[in-house]
Protein backbone atom coordinates (compact mmCIF):
# COMPACT_ATOMS: atom_id res chain seq x y z
CA UNK A 1 0.00 0.00 0.00
CA UNK A 2 2.87 2.35 1.22
CA UNK A 3 4.61 1.38 -2.53
CA UNK A 4 1.77 2.48 -4.22
CA UNK A 5 1.11 5.47 -2.68
CA UNK A 6 4.43 6.29 -3.13
CA UNK A 7 4.52 5.38 -7.10
CA UNK A 8 1.26 7.93 -7.35
CA UNK A 9 3.02 10.67 -5.41
CA UNK A 10 6.57 10.45 -8.00
CA UNK A 11 4.51 10.55 -10.53
CA UNK A 12 2.53 13.50 -9.76
CA UNK A 13 5.82 15.44 -8.93
CA UNK A 14 7.25 14.44 -12.49
CA UNK A 15 4.07 15.87 -13.95
CA UNK A 16 4.21 18.95 -12.07
CA UNK A 17 8.00 19.71 -12.97
CA UNK A 18 7.14 18.79 -16.74
CA UNK A 19 4.56 21.17 -16.28
CA UNK A 20 6.64 23.71 -14.64
CA UNK A 21 9.36 23.30 -17.58
CA UNK A 22 6.66 23.66 -20.13
CA UNK A 23 5.40 26.34 -18.88
CA UNK A 24 8.71 28.20 -18.03
CA UNK A 25 9.87 27.50 -21.40
CA UNK A 26 6.58 28.87 -23.64
CA UNK A 27 7.14 31.99 -21.48
CA UNK A 28 10.84 32.25 -22.25
CA UNK A 29 10.10 32.13 -25.84
CA UNK A 30 7.32 34.05 -25.75
CA UNK A 31 9.68 37.03 -23.91
CA UNK A 32 12.12 36.46 -26.47
CA UNK A 33 9.53 36.70 -29.16
CA UNK A 34 8.51 40.34 -27.56
CA UNK A 35 12.34 41.52 -27.27
CA UNK A 36 12.63 43.32 -30.15
CA UNK A 37 8.80 45.05 -29.60
CA UNK A 38 9.08 45.49 -25.59
CA UNK A 39 13.16 45.42 -25.36
CA UNK A 40 13.16 43.09 -22.93
CA UNK A 41 16.75 42.21 -21.43
CA UNK A 42 17.74 38.43 -21.22
CA UNK A 43 17.37 38.83 -16.94
CA UNK A 44 13.94 40.01 -17.33
CA UNK A 45 12.90 36.94 -19.63
CA UNK A 46 14.51 35.05 -16.67
CA UNK A 47 13.06 36.84 -13.96
CA UNK A 48 9.63 36.47 -16.00
CA UNK A 49 10.03 32.33 -16.78
CA UNK A 50 10.94 31.91 -13.01
CA UNK A 51 7.70 33.58 -11.85
CA UNK A 52 5.56 32.03 -14.85
CA UNK A 53 7.42 28.80 -13.78
CA UNK A 54 6.77 29.28 -9.89
CA UNK A 55 3.31 30.47 -10.65
CA UNK A 56 2.19 27.49 -12.52
CA UNK A 57 3.99 24.88 -10.07
CA UNK A 58 2.19 26.75 -6.95
CA UNK A 59 -1.12 26.39 -9.05
CA UNK A 60 -0.81 22.48 -9.11
CA UNK A 61 0.25 21.80 -5.76
CA UNK A 62 -2.90 24.32 -4.44
CA UNK A 63 -4.94 22.42 -7.14
CA UNK A 64 -3.81 19.19 -5.74
CA UNK A 65 -3.86 20.23 -2.03
CA UNK A 66 -8.05 20.96 -2.79
CA UNK A 67 -7.97 17.57 -4.28
CA UNK A 68 -6.74 16.02 -1.31
CA UNK A 69 -8.70 18.18 0.87
CA UNK A 70 -11.89 17.02 -1.16
CA UNK A 71 -11.04 12.81 -0.92
CA UNK A 72 -10.09 13.33 2.70
CA UNK A 73 -13.65 14.76 3.44
CA UNK A 74 -15.50 12.16 1.42
CA UNK A 75 -13.49 9.47 3.12
CA UNK A 76 -14.53 10.86 6.39
CA UNK A 77 -17.87 11.16 5.55
CA UNK A 78 -17.89 7.50 4.56
CA UNK A 79 -15.97 6.72 7.95
CA UNK A 80 -18.43 8.38 9.77
CA UNK A 81 -21.29 6.13 8.09
CA UNK A 82 -19.76 3.20 9.08
CA UNK A 83 -19.34 4.13 12.55
CA UNK A 84 -23.00 5.25 12.45
CA UNK A 85 -23.50 2.07 11.51
CA UNK A 86 -21.52 -0.23 13.63
CA UNK A 87 -22.31 2.03 16.51
CA UNK A 88 -26.19 1.41 15.47
CA UNK A 89 -25.16 -2.58 15.50
CA UNK A 90 -23.37 -2.54 18.48
CA UNK A 91 -26.23 -0.80 20.55
CA UNK A 92 -28.95 -3.18 18.95
CA UNK A 93 -26.77 -6.23 19.67
CA UNK A 94 -26.07 -4.85 23.77
CA UNK A 95 -29.85 -4.54 23.76
CA UNK A 96 -30.19 -7.30 22.82
CA UNK A 97 -28.05 -9.11 24.75
CA UNK A 98 -29.87 -7.43 27.99
CA UNK A 99 -32.90 -8.37 26.69
CA UNK A 100 -32.08 -12.17 26.36
CA UNK A 101 -30.15 -11.99 29.63
CA UNK A 102 -33.53 -10.04 31.28
CA UNK A 103 -35.60 -12.52 29.73
CA UNK A 104 -33.16 -15.56 31.34
CA UNK A 105 -33.33 -13.54 34.36
CA UNK A 106 -37.17 -13.50 34.68
CA UNK A 107 -37.37 -17.37 33.42
CA UNK A 108 -35.09 -18.31 36.45
CA UNK A 109 -36.79 -15.92 38.76
CA UNK A 110 -40.34 -18.04 37.68
CA UNK A 111 -38.70 -21.11 37.79
CA UNK A 112 -37.33 -20.29 41.54
CA UNK A 113 -40.60 -19.48 42.83
CA UNK A 114 -42.24 -22.73 41.16
CA UNK A 115 -43.64 -25.32 43.77
CA UNK A 116 -42.12 -27.67 41.45
CA UNK A 117 -38.26 -29.23 41.99
CA UNK A 118 -35.54 -26.81 40.44
CA UNK A 119 -34.01 -30.03 39.25
CA UNK A 120 -36.93 -31.10 37.46
CA UNK A 121 -37.12 -27.98 35.16
CA UNK A 122 -33.20 -28.65 34.94
CA UNK A 123 -33.27 -31.70 33.44
CA UNK A 124 -36.16 -31.44 31.32
CA UNK A 125 -34.14 -28.12 29.52
CA UNK A 126 -30.78 -30.79 29.53
CA UNK A 127 -32.82 -33.54 28.03
CA UNK A 128 -33.99 -31.62 25.09
CA UNK A 129 -30.77 -30.48 23.93
CA UNK A 130 -29.46 -34.17 23.66
CA UNK A 131 -31.70 -34.39 20.51
CA UNK A 132 -29.78 -35.16 18.09
CA UNK A 133 -30.46 -32.06 15.18
CA UNK A 134 -29.52 -34.93 12.23
CA UNK A 135 -31.52 -37.73 14.13
CA UNK A 136 -34.37 -38.69 12.52
CA UNK A 137 -37.36 -35.83 11.91
CA UNK A 138 -39.85 -38.03 13.62
CA UNK A 139 -37.90 -38.16 16.98
CA UNK A 140 -37.59 -35.12 16.47
CA UNK A 141 -41.45 -34.22 15.91
CA UNK A 142 -42.30 -36.22 19.05
CA UNK A 143 -40.08 -34.79 21.63
CA UNK A 144 -42.09 -30.96 20.07
CA UNK A 145 -45.17 -32.48 20.87
CA UNK A 146 -44.28 -33.83 24.27
CA UNK A 147 -42.73 -31.17 25.18
CA UNK A 148 -46.08 -29.21 24.13
CA UNK A 149 -48.07 -30.97 25.60
CA UNK A 150 -46.41 -31.04 29.20
CA UNK A 151 -46.63 -27.44 28.58
CA UNK A 152 -50.18 -27.24 28.29
CA UNK A 153 -50.86 -29.05 30.80
CA UNK A 154 -49.05 -27.45 33.34
CA UNK A 155 -50.54 -24.08 31.55
CA UNK A 156 -53.91 -25.86 32.42
CA UNK A 157 -53.65 -26.66 35.91
CA UNK A 158 -52.24 -23.56 36.82
CA UNK A 159 -55.20 -21.55 35.40
CA UNK A 160 -58.05 -23.59 34.64
CA UNK A 161 -60.83 -25.67 36.89
CA UNK A 162 -60.88 -28.58 34.08
CA UNK A 163 -58.79 -30.35 31.98
CA UNK A 164 -60.12 -32.47 28.90
CA UNK A 165 -58.26 -35.45 27.23
CA UNK A 166 -60.07 -37.34 24.29
CA UNK A 167 -60.44 -41.11 24.98
CA UNK A 168 -59.03 -42.73 28.15
CA UNK A 169 -55.74 -41.38 29.92
CA UNK A 170 -53.64 -43.71 32.14
CA UNK A 171 -51.17 -41.84 33.10
CA UNK A 172 -53.50 -39.45 35.14
CA UNK A 173 -55.17 -42.10 36.61
CA UNK A 174 -51.72 -43.80 37.59
CA UNK A 175 -49.74 -40.84 38.06
CA UNK A 176 -52.65 -39.38 41.01
CA UNK A 177 -53.01 -42.57 42.29
CA UNK A 178 -49.16 -43.07 43.24
CA UNK A 179 -48.76 -39.44 44.43
CA UNK A 180 -51.93 -39.95 46.94
CA UNK A 181 -51.33 -40.26 50.34
CA UNK A 182 -54.19 -39.46 52.14
CA UNK A 183 -57.23 -41.21 50.75
CA UNK A 184 -58.91 -41.99 47.28
CA UNK A 185 -62.86 -42.44 47.10
CA UNK A 186 -64.25 -43.96 43.40
CA UNK A 187 -67.86 -44.58 42.10
CA UNK A 188 -67.75 -47.19 39.44
CA UNK A 189 -70.56 -48.11 37.52
CA UNK A 190 -71.22 -51.83 36.81
CA UNK A 191 -73.52 -52.60 33.83
CA UNK A 192 -74.77 -55.98 33.34
CA UNK A 193 -76.26 -57.09 30.00
CA UNK A 194 -78.75 -59.55 30.01
CA UNK A 195 -79.02 -60.64 26.07
CA UNK A 196 -75.03 -61.38 25.96
CA UNK A 197 -74.64 -62.45 29.87
CA UNK A 198 -71.58 -60.23 29.89
CA UNK A 199 -70.82 -58.35 33.22
CA UNK A 200 -68.88 -55.24 32.56
CA UNK A 201 -66.08 -56.23 35.31
CA UNK A 202 -63.32 -57.16 32.75
CA UNK A 203 -61.69 -53.52 33.17
CA UNK A 204 -59.94 -55.05 36.99
CA UNK A 205 -58.40 -57.95 34.99
CA UNK A 206 -57.34 -56.22 31.69
CA UNK A 207 -53.50 -54.56 31.92
CA UNK A 208 -54.78 -51.06 33.52
CA UNK A 209 -57.10 -52.25 35.71
CA UNK A 210 -54.41 -54.59 36.94
CA UNK A 211 -51.79 -51.31 36.96
CA UNK A 212 -54.32 -49.19 39.30
CA UNK A 213 -55.35 -52.12 41.75
CA UNK A 214 -51.22 -52.44 41.90
CA UNK A 215 -50.74 -48.51 42.69
CA UNK A 216 -53.29 -48.41 45.13
CA UNK A 217 -51.76 -51.18 46.88
CA UNK A 218 -48.52 -49.09 46.40
CA UNK A 219 -50.19 -45.75 47.54
CA UNK A 220 -51.27 -47.82 50.92
CA UNK A 221 -47.84 -49.39 51.45
CA UNK A 222 -46.19 -46.04 51.38
CA UNK A 223 -49.16 -44.25 54.06
CA UNK A 224 -50.47 -46.81 56.10
CA UNK A 225 -53.14 -44.05 57.50
CA UNK A 226 -54.56 -43.85 54.13
CA UNK A 227 -57.63 -44.99 53.27
CA UNK A 228 -59.12 -46.07 49.56
CA UNK A 229 -62.38 -46.66 49.15
CA UNK A 230 -64.91 -47.83 46.35
CA UNK A 231 -68.71 -47.95 45.64
CA UNK A 232 -69.99 -49.85 43.03
CA UNK A 233 -73.16 -48.74 41.58
CA UNK A 234 -75.11 -52.03 39.53
CA UNK A 235 -78.26 -51.96 37.69
CA UNK A 236 -79.35 -55.11 39.04
CA UNK A 237 -79.65 -56.40 42.58
CA UNK A 238 -79.24 -60.14 40.98
CA UNK A 239 -75.38 -58.57 40.45
CA UNK A 240 -74.50 -58.72 44.22
CA UNK A 241 -74.34 -62.33 43.81
CA UNK A 242 -72.83 -62.74 40.50
CA UNK A 243 -69.28 -64.69 40.98
CA UNK A 244 -67.72 -62.69 38.41
CA UNK A 245 -68.90 -59.61 40.52
CA UNK A 246 -67.68 -60.53 43.97
CA UNK A 247 -64.33 -62.18 42.26
CA UNK A 248 -63.84 -58.45 41.18
CA UNK A 249 -64.56 -57.34 44.25
CA UNK A 250 -62.22 -59.67 46.14
CA UNK A 251 -59.31 -58.20 43.73
CA UNK A 252 -60.12 -54.80 45.81
CA UNK A 253 -59.97 -56.38 49.44
CA UNK A 254 -57.04 -58.19 48.95
CA UNK A 255 -55.10 -54.55 48.69
CA UNK A 256 -57.11 -53.27 51.17
CA UNK A 257 -59.57 -51.60 49.73
CA UNK A 258 -62.83 -51.02 51.11
CA UNK A 259 -65.81 -51.92 49.00
CA UNK A 260 -69.33 -50.97 48.71
CA UNK A 261 -72.33 -51.47 46.41
CA UNK A 262 -75.44 -49.72 45.47
CA UNK A 263 -78.25 -50.29 43.12
CA UNK A 264 -79.24 -47.26 40.57
CA UNK A 265 -82.59 -47.88 42.10
CA UNK A 266 -81.90 -47.16 45.87
CA UNK A 267 -79.48 -43.69 45.05
CA UNK A 268 -81.86 -41.18 46.40
CA UNK A 269 -83.40 -39.00 43.53
CA UNK A 270 -80.90 -35.28 44.90
CA UNK A 271 -77.94 -37.56 43.99
CA UNK A 272 -78.85 -39.18 40.69
CA UNK A 273 -76.94 -36.83 38.83
CA UNK A 274 -74.00 -37.48 41.40
CA UNK A 275 -73.92 -40.83 39.45
CA UNK A 276 -70.78 -40.87 37.14
CA UNK A 277 -67.55 -42.91 36.89
CA UNK A 278 -65.39 -40.47 38.89
CA UNK A 279 -62.54 -40.80 41.30
CA UNK A 280 -61.16 -38.00 43.97
CA UNK A 281 -57.94 -37.56 45.06
CA UNK A 282 -56.79 -36.35 48.31
CA UNK A 283 -59.70 -34.89 48.54
CA UNK A 284 -58.67 -32.12 45.95
CA UNK A 285 -58.49 -33.51 42.52
CA UNK A 286 -61.64 -35.62 40.80
CA UNK A 287 -60.51 -37.78 37.66
CA UNK A 288 -63.56 -38.30 35.53
CA UNK A 289 -64.73 -40.14 32.97
CA UNK A 290 -67.62 -39.60 30.24
CA UNK A 291 -68.98 -43.08 28.30
CA UNK A 292 -70.56 -42.90 25.19
CA UNK A 293 -74.28 -43.05 24.28
CA UNK A 294 -74.92 -46.72 24.27
CA UNK A 295 -76.89 -47.16 21.36
CA UNK A 296 -77.56 -51.15 21.63
CA UNK A 297 -77.55 -53.62 24.17
CA UNK A 298 -74.47 -55.41 22.86
CA UNK A 299 -73.15 -51.72 22.79
CA UNK A 300 -70.46 -52.07 24.51
CA UNK A 301 -69.44 -48.17 26.02
CA UNK A 302 -66.12 -47.04 25.76
CA UNK A 303 -64.85 -44.00 27.09
CA UNK A 304 -65.29 -41.00 24.97
CA UNK A 305 -63.31 -38.41 27.02
CA UNK A 306 -61.51 -37.89 30.63
CA UNK A 307 -62.08 -34.95 32.53
CA UNK A 308 -59.72 -33.91 35.28
CA UNK A 309 -61.03 -31.29 37.38
CA UNK A 310 -58.97 -29.40 39.80
CA UNK A 311 -61.81 -26.78 41.22
CA UNK A 312 -62.29 -27.21 44.88
CA UNK A 313 -66.05 -26.19 44.85
CA UNK A 314 -66.33 -28.94 42.51
CA UNK A 315 -64.39 -31.59 43.85
CA UNK A 316 -65.99 -30.71 47.58
CA UNK A 317 -69.33 -31.30 46.02
CA UNK A 318 -68.39 -34.46 44.63
CA UNK A 319 -66.80 -35.69 47.62
CA UNK A 320 -69.66 -34.49 49.72
CA UNK A 321 -71.93 -36.42 47.48
CA UNK A 322 -69.76 -39.53 47.90
CA UNK A 323 -70.06 -39.39 51.58
CA UNK A 324 -73.80 -39.83 51.36
CA UNK A 325 -73.97 -42.61 48.87
CA UNK A 326 -71.05 -44.21 51.09
CA UNK A 327 -73.72 -44.58 54.41
CA UNK A 328 -76.53 -45.66 52.35
CA UNK A 329 -74.61 -48.57 50.49
CA UNK A 330 -74.42 -52.12 51.50
CA UNK A 331 -71.18 -54.18 52.22
CA UNK A 332 -70.42 -57.12 49.72
CA UNK A 333 -69.33 -58.67 52.86
CA UNK A 334 -66.66 -60.65 54.30
CA UNK A 335 -63.53 -61.03 52.01
CA UNK A 336 -62.68 -63.88 52.79
CA UNK A 337 -65.53 -65.68 51.72
CA UNK A 338 -65.54 -64.30 48.33
CA UNK A 339 -64.82 -66.49 45.66
CA UNK A 340 -61.33 -66.63 44.14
Amino acid sequence: MAAEQTGRDGTSLTRKVLITSGVGLLTFLGSATLDGLLEISVIDQLLLTAMVGGIALLTQFLADFENRISGTQDAMVQLTAVQRDSAASTATAISQTFSNISDAAALFNAISNSPLPISFVAALAENSTLINESGSRLIQDVADYEITRIADTMQSLSKSKEITYEGEDREWLLGLTRHSGESIVALSLINNDSETDSLEIGFWTQDLGTRYLDAQQEALDTHPDMTIRRIFIIDDTSLATDQKFLRATRLHSERGIHTRYLTVESVPHHLRTAVSDFVIFDATVAYETVLATRTTASFKPITMTTRLIIDAIRVRRRFRDFELLWEIADDIGDPARLPR
